[in-house]
């Protein structure tokens, strides 16, 4: 449930800003050494990339 609600509030955020589904990261692309917990929602950025863009693509 939160991970579709996360998938809708990116795909308006990339069509405002012109940014394909692909340029969604997470901090851990920018910063090396985090304490962050969130290691399973960063494995499922691929999927979210992809829910997004089929977003895109659908609207």
């Amino acid at each position: 449930m939160q991970f579709s609600a996360l998938a809708d509030l990116c795909a308006p955020i990339c069509r405002q800003y012109n940014l394909a589904p692909a340029a969604i990261y997470g901090h851990r692309d920018f910063i090396s050494t985090t304490a962050c917990p969130g290691a399973k929602l960063y494995a499922m950025l691929p999927k979210l990339r992809q829910d997004v863009a089929r977003k895109l693509e659908s609207a």
